[in-house]
C-alpha cells in the first residue's frame, strides 16, 4: 500500500479545514480548504495512468471526501472480497489531522511488492512522492499514527464492510 503524492515532510502542515470529518464529527464549517498545486496535480495523474497502462497497480484511489483513512477503507471494501490493510503513518500533526485532512493531489494505490522498484523509477521520473505505508492484509483494517501524537487503530474487515453496507440505511432509515 502506498501513497503518492505529497506526505511527510513535502505535505503541507495537516488541517481540517472545509472537511467531511470537521463537519459530521466536529459539527463545525470552517476554513480554510487545502490549497490545491494543479502541476503537481496533473503530475500524480499521469503517473497513475502509465502506471495503470504498464500494468503495475492494483487498485488505484483519490484521497478526497473523508481523507487518507477513509481513501485507505474503501480501496480494500471495493475489492472483492473485501480487503483490509496494515498502514503506519509516519506524520507530525494530531492523529485526526493525520487521518482526515482532504489535502489535494495524493492518491492511495496497492501493487504487488515486486513492482514496487517499477512504480519508485516512474514517480522517481515524473516529480511524484511516494511513501510506502504498509501491506494489503484479509482479516484486519489496521492503522497506526506516528510522529506527533500518535494513535493507533485495527477492526475486523467483516466489521467495517457491514458498516459501510449498511451506513445509508442506517442513516435515512429501511427503504
Amino acid at each position: 500500500v502506498v501513497l503518492l503524492g505529497p506526505s511527510g515532510g513535502e505535505a503541507a502542515k495537516p488541517g481540517l479545514g472545509g472537511s467531511a470529518y470537521l463537519w459530521n464529527v466536529l459539527g463545525e464549517r470552517r476554513g480554510p480548504c487545502p490549497p490545491v498545486d494543479l502541476e503537481r496535480e496533473a503530475a500524480l495523474h499521469r503517473l497513475c495512468r502509465r502506471a495503470v497502462s504498464d500494468g503495475i497497480l492494483s487498485s488505484c484511489h483519490d484521497v478526497s471526501d473523508g481523507g487518507l483513512a477513509v481513501a485507505l477503507a474503501e480501496s480494500g471494501l471495493l475489492a472483492d472480497p473485501p480487503l483490509g490493510a496494515s498502514v503506519k503513518i509516519v506524520r507530525d500533526g494530531r492523529p485526526d489531522e493525520v487521518l482526515f485532512d482532504e489535502a489535494q493531489g495524493r492518491v492511495v494505490v496497492s501493487l504487488p511488492p515486486d513492482e514496487l522498484p517499477r512504480l519508485e523509477t516512474v514517480a522517481g521520473e515524473m516529480g511524484v512522492a511516494l511513501d510506502v505505508l504498509g501491506r494489503v492484509t484479509r482479516e484486519s483494517f489496521s492503522v497506526e499514527v506516528s510522529g506527533g501524537a500518535g494513535a493507533a487503530g485495527s477492526v475486523p474487515v467483516r466489521d467495517l464492510w457491514e458498516a459501510w453496507r449498511t451506513g445509508l440505511e442506517r442513516a435515512l432509515g429501511p427503504v
